[in-house]
Parts: C-alpha cells; sequence; structure tokens
C-alpha cells in the first residue's frame, strides 16, 4: 500500500510509548531525518494509488496498538445484538456525550447489556495517535517545542482497517465494476478517464489496483475556536480544523460519494496548513479541480453537531465517534441487506441510509397527457412521477408542478445525454421512464462568451480556457426543451442534474462525478 499523509514524518525515528499512555506523542527527531521526512511529504501525489493482491501482504503502516483496537471494533460489531448496535448508532447521530449515554443506559436493567454497549461506545478511544509537525518547515516537534512557525496538532487514524471494512462490504460491487471496466461499459465512471485507466488496465492476473483521492480542506466549529486579538483589534482563529480524508474511486459513483464511505485519515487542528503549499503549487499548479463536492458532505457528517460540550481533546473525540459511526453503520446495512428482524426495519426507516435503495416508483399519475404518452408502452401501464434511485430522486411536473428534480443524465448508445424526467413505469421485468431530451443549442455560454471578449491579456486567456472546457465537457450542457419523448431504461441513467435559467434556455449539470468546485 502507498504512504499515507504524514507517514514520511517516521523515517529515520524510533518510536517509543510514554507510560503507555493511549495517546502516543512522537519522538523529536534530528534537524536532518526532519528534512528527509518533510522531503518525503513532498514527494506524496494527491491522487494515491493503493494495490491490494491475493499473494501479497499488504504493507501496514499503522501501528499494531492501533490496528488491533480498529479489528477489535469490528469483533464487538459482529457479535453485538441488533438493539446494542441501535441504540449505540442512535448515540452517535444525535451526538451524545458520555453523560448523555449514561442518561440512557440508567433506564436498561440488563447489566450484560449495559456493559456490551460502553465497549462499543469507547471502543476506539485509545485508536488514534498525536503529533506535532511545525507549519512553516514541517519539522516533527514535540507537543511544547517552539520551532520557526506555528505547532500543528496533528490527530491520525490511519487507513488501513477502514480501508479493509469498506473492501470487504463493497467487495462484489467493486469486482462488479471492474469488470464493467474491462467490458468498456461504464463509460461515465471516473475510472474510465485518461489519468486513472492505465493504473487498472496493468493489472496482473489475481491483483486489483486501487486509486483514491485525498483531500485536506479547512472546516470551522463552533465552540472549537480560541482567538488572539492584535494589533488592530482583529480576531484571529487559531484552532480551525482540518480534516484529512479519502474517497476510493473504484466503488459505484453512488457509493463512491455516500459520506460513510470517506475514509478518515485523521484531523489537522491549526489556523491553516501551509508548509505543503510551495511543493503542491509546483506539482499540481491549481489545485481546485481535484475537490469534489463529496469531501464537503462528509465533513459536515463527521463535525457538525460537535461544538463548545467537546472543546477538550475535540479532534480525538470525533475521529473515534467516526469510526464507530462509520463501522455500525456498515454492519446493520449488511443485517438489513440479510434477515432484518421488525425492530430493526423500524430503525432502518427512521436512519437513511441502512437500507441500500434499489430503484422504486412513487406517487402514481392518474392521468398521464397525451403528448407525453409512448407508443411503445401498453395503455394499462401505470405510471408513476416521482422515480427513487440510489444515485437521488427525481420528481415530474405530475409529483409538483413547481418541480426542480425533474433533469438527469443518461447513457444513451454510448453517448451521455441529458434529459428531463416526465414519468416512469414498469414494463415487463423492467423499469422504463419517459424523458425528453434537452437540445443543445447552437452557440452555447454566448453571454459568457461575450464577457471574455472584453478581457485582455493573460485574463482573457484563462476565461477563453474555461469557456472552451465548458462547451467540451459532457457533464454540463446549455440548451432548451425539444418536446420530443424518448423511451428509456431507468438503469441507464448514470447522474441527477440540476439547472438553472439563462438567456439562450438553461444550463443543466450532473451531480454525480463532476470534477468541479467552487
Amino acid at each position: 500500500m502507498g504512504r499515507t499523509f504524514l507517514d514520511d514524518f517516521d523515517v529515520g525515528k524510533k518510536k517509543r510509548r510514554k507510560n503507555r499512555e493511549a495517546v502516543h506523542i512522537a519522538e523529536q527527531s534530528s534537524q536532518e531525518d526532519s528534512q528527509e521526512d518533510a522531503e518525503g511529504y513532498w514527494n506524496s501525489d494527491v491522487e494515491q494509488q493503493e494495490t491490494v493482491s491475493q499473494n501479497d501482504s499488504l504493507d501496514m503502516d499503522e501501528s499494531s496498538s492501533s490496528a488491533d483496537c480498529l479489528s477489535q471494533l469490528g469483533t464487538k460489531v459482529r457479535n453485538a445484538s441488533d438493539k446494542e448496535l441501535q441504540l449505540v448508532l442512535a448515540a452517535c447521530i444525535g451526538r451524545f456525550s458520555q453523560k448523555d449515554l449514561d442518561r440512557v443506559l440508567t433506564t436498561y436493567d440488563d447489566p450484560c447489556f449495559i456493559r456490551n454497549v460502553k465497549s462499543l461506545w469507547n471502543c476506539q478511544k485509545s485508536s488514534y495517535s498525536v503529533h506535532y509537525f511545525c507549519n512553516s518547515c514541517g519539522k516533527a516537534c514535540m507537543k511544547e517545542e517552539l520551532c520557526c512557525g506555528p505547532v500543528a496538532k496533528f490527530v491520525r487514524v490511519g487507513l488501513y482497517v477502514q480501508l479493509l471494512e469498506l473492501l470487504e462490504h463493497h467487495w462484489n460491487a467493486i469486482l462488479d465494476l471492474r469488470k464493467k471496466l474491462k467490458k468498456d461499459e461504464a463509460k461515465q465512471h471516473n475510472l474510465s478517464s485518461q489519468f486513472f485507466c492505465p493504473l487498472w488496465q496493468s493489472e496482473p492476473e489475481g491483483t486489483l489496483f486501487l486509486s483514491s483521492v485525498l483531500s485536506v480542506d479547512g472546516v470551522s466549529i463552533s465552540g472549537n475556536t480560541r482567538f488572539e486579538i492584535n494589533t488592530i483589534l482583529e480576531k484571529k482563529d487559531l484552532r480551525k480544523i482540518w480534516p484529512v480524508s479519502l474517497v476510493l474511486l473504484d466503488l459505484p459513483t453512488a457509493d463512491m460519494q455516500a459520506s460513510t464511505n470517506v475514509l478518515l485519515e485523521g484531523i489537522v487542528e491549526c489556523t491553516e496548513i501551509l508548509f505543503h503549499l510551495p511543493r503542491m503549487n509546483e506539482l499540481f499548479k491549481n489545485c481546485a479541480p481535484l475537490s469534489t463536492f463529496s469531501f464537503e458532505s462528509a465533513y459536515q457528517y463527521i463535525l457538525v453537531g460537535y461544538s463548545s460540550k467537546l472543546t477538550n481533546n475535540f479532534c480525538e473525540i470525533v475521529t473515534s465517534r467516526f469510526l464507530v459511526h462509520n463501522s455500525l453503520r456498515r454492519e446493520l446495512s449488511r443485517r438489513m441487506k440479510a434477515t432484518p428482524s421488525e425492530r430493526l426495519k423500524s430503525f432502518a426507516c427512521l436512519t437513511p441510509g441502512l437500507q441500500y435503495t434499489d430503484i422504486m416508483m412513487n406517487s402514481p399519475i392518474s392521468y398521464l397527457h397525451a403528448d407525453d404518452m409512448n407508443p411503445s408502452i401498453p395503455s394499462s401501464s401505470v405510471f408513476f412521477s416521482q422515480l427513487v434511485l440510489p444515485i437521488g430522486i427525481l420528481k415530474s411536473e405530475y409529483f409538483d408542478k413547481e418541480t426542480t428534480d425533474d433533469m438527469f443524465f443518461a447513457e444513451l448508445q454510448g453517448k451521455l445525454q441529458c434529459l428531463r424526467f416526465i414519468a416512469a413505469a414498469n414494463i415487463g421485468k423492467e423499469t422504463k421512464v419517459i424523458g425528453e431530451p434537452i437540445q443543445a443549442i447552437e452557440h452555447p455560454f454566448s453571454s459568457l462568451s461575450s464577457s471574455v471578449d472584453l478581457l485582455t491579456g493573460n485574463s482573457h486567456i484563462h476565461a477563453a480556457k474555461l469557456v472552451e472546457v465548458l462547451k467540451s465537457y459532457g457533464g454540463i450542457v446549455c440548451g432548451k426543451l425539444s418536446s420530443d419523448r424518448v423511451l428509456l431504461n431507468a438503469s441507464s441513467i448514470c447522474s441527477v442534474a440540476s439547472y438553472t435559467h439563462c438567456e439562450d434556455g438553461i444550463i443543466v449539470m450532473a451531480i454525480q462525478g463532476i470534477p468541479i468546485h467552487n
């Protein structure tokens, strides 16, 4: 497995544990070793590539104590009852404090149940290590050590066991996607891009090369900040949270962007992460296109709800809760696919994401207009105005006249096409969709192009390149309704879409899999 973020800070250092505490503090390195560590970090790519082989063991960078603790969690989760898992997951979702959980447990009489719940809740509290580094030069530091810049705190969890859990849970979907890629049947997936194709195409027999995208982004958390008043009486935030997370690209698009499948390497606590920027700018120039929307929702999923009541050891508590939360969700999701109890079914109805959403139709249409009919559909068919897909929900004008949830992209005859959702029906054993294609206009983005013509110098060059990319990118369409009707399989829909009105018509943008940020 490739090296993970800040692994190289440990190069040339001997690790020691102080008083066998759960939180480990790295030894102070020599200046020469620290320079080598920082230099090794410079050479780490944002696009990380991991290798999983049937014959070769993975290179596990995490400490044995951390891995053991994480594996213990998996064992405890598998052996726990539905009732125990439901209570702990409810506590995670509700952002319970330790006292909140203790209050709830006073309503239970079974001491074995109480003990198992507490064991699950507290399982991850020693699964991290804490490191400190200079935010100017990147040198590894001790906690109270002074350096040429402010010292940042990095609470590291490690990815190895998280990755194994994710692979175990989605193994069949990963293999199925790989088969489709090799048969050229998944052209719209991110792994079909020119950047990722060479990796999986070079896989030896019995080996799987995995790809991921790493993100480090800042989040301000209410109640977890301290301020410094400078000479002009301005507040400066000294404690901002920077989750270091990855998305595994080898999953189907809908699963890849789910917050529960984002891998958390750790959290950095500082004002800004600065020491890596010179090398990053040299390697990647503008890094904004490497960001994805799924990270933004994942940060909210991880952090929202934790506030001033967790000011002490905030990062450690959040990472622990995050790992327990994801592990419980995967286990309950697995049980929902097997033989779920009535209690678990009721719990899943109140907890989005536990139950896999297959293609479903809701809200029958009492009368379908003649203009929307298709001769291929039997007149006796029942039409629905709402289509529930694993990637989102489509609602037609029959459901709501003011709907904005009726645009989608589908793969038709090997090409990506944008359509408006009208109705869905079961025809035989397949779910069919009636859609209205969006017809591209002759001169798209005309107002933007006119504005570009007014610019000069480098501004004109960059803006002209932007317009060129917009016109060539298949995930954005500038067009108008065609008044035609087409019939397609619901399985061909690859993305729901959002749109906005413009002078010439509408601009529609795919939501799943787009490499655009801000």
